[in-house]
């Protein structure tokens, strides 16, 4: 009994010194008395080890001893791991870092597959972020570019964790910092910088590797599948021939504007597209417009018991008649969110080659 109540005393008066002021230098004190704290209840831990023997022949009274250390050393664990978590999440804050709940999938979506450029952290909530990204992530900010932490080792919505699900086969040293950069919906890209860490370093890896890639034009069928089909979302703009520098600029500077989706050109003097029913306005005036997405199949209702949701691709051709930036536009923002319903694809799409037959 003198044990618990003496055991009890020393964790309600470490409980106490842990309850922090707004002030610094009320926080200084509070820091002072949790050194002192910590300065009576080492000896008192140690001291409980000598008492164990003379409790040795009575393995009841033992166990109930035990347990009361054990719930009391779990005590303290909890509080020094929500303090850690505090000074944390503040200074985070105070640096425009965002953390991403792990559990949450809206916010792992918005991360892995939006679109957004974002450079992360792997890192629990109670540790602290490298140096290096506290001083890097105003100029992340600057650059557009969205500081973010990840605790990488739990779970995920799927049970699996972020090291499993997006570096299967990176080796995550457990004494360094692990950084990815994620853009455009492309797969992320882990940091490859060699110590020691830079901000310049951290800023110079994020820019270049979320940066927004150019219109491309898909020349073959094969570049038609990187460009397009892998993406799961594109914007094909057709054409016959040469496209004009002013429908170019327009193109390009829509393809800033959305970044979670494929901008790519292709020549219909030199291929076919396969989804033909998108492709009946096409003319020498100007490019039509087709955009294409593919689903998971999980909107669909299955076809029986123990089935698997089958993938299917939706698209939509633009049908106006100017050929702007803002025409085009309005246009895929209606698509790309939804307003506008898609038509489903007989089959993926792709390019045929006539030359090759």
């Amino acid at each position: 009994k003198m044990l618990r109540r003496k055991g009890a005393l020393l964790l309600a008066l470490f409980l106490v010194t842990l309850k922090l002021c707004s002030t610094e230098k009320l926080l200084e004190a509070e820091l002072k008395g949790l050194n002192t704290a910590s300065s009576d209840l080492i000896p008192a831990v140690e001291a409980l080890m000598s008492k164990t023997e003379e409790l040795a022949g009575n393995a009841a009274e033992l166990t109930k001893v035990w347990r009361l250390v054990r719930n009391q050393k779990e005590a303290v664990e909890m509080a020094f791991t929500e303090l850690s978590t505090n000074f944390s999440m503040t200074i985070r804050t105070a640096v425009n870092v965002t953390t991403v709940d792990h559990s949450q999938q809206s916010q792992l979506s918005a991360l892995f597959f939006s679109g957004e450029p974002y450079f992360v952290q792997c890192v629990g909530a109670s540790e602290p972020l490298h140096r290096a990204l506290l001083e890097a992530a105003p100029k992340l900010s600057k650059a557009g570019v969205s500081p973010m932490a990840l605790d990488c080792a739990a779970p995920l919505p799927s049970g699996k964790t972020t090291f499993d699900r997006f570096f299967p086969n990176k080796a995550v040293p457990s004494d360094e910092p692990f950084f990815f950069a994620v853009a455009n919906r492309d797969p992320p890209r882990t940091a490859q910088i060699k110590n020691p860490l830079s901000p310049e370093s951290l800023v110079r890896f994020a820019t270049l590797s979320t940066e927004i890639p150019s219109v491309e034009e898909a020349s073959s069928p094969g570049l038609f599948k990187s460009l397009c089909v892998k993406k799961k979302a594109c914007a094909v703009f057709l054409y016959p021939g040469d496209i004009s520098s002013k429908h170019s600029k327009a193109i390009e500077a829509l393809n800033k504007q959305y970044r979670r989706v494929s901008f790519l050109t292709v020549n219909t003097n030199k291929l076919t597209p396969s989804f033909k029913e998108f492709t009946a306005g096409i003319s020498g005036r100007m490019p039509s417009v087709v955009y294409l997405k593919q689903s998971d199949g999980t909107d669909r209702p299955l076809p029986k018991a123990g089935a698997k949701a089958q993938p299917y691709w939706e698209g939509r051709a633009w049908t106006g008649e100017d050929f702007t930036k803002q025409a085009v536009g309005a246009w895929l923002e209606d698509v790309v969110t939804g307003y506008m319903p898609l038509k489903t694809l007989k089959q993926s799409p792709s390019l045929l080659d006539p030359s090759a037959r």
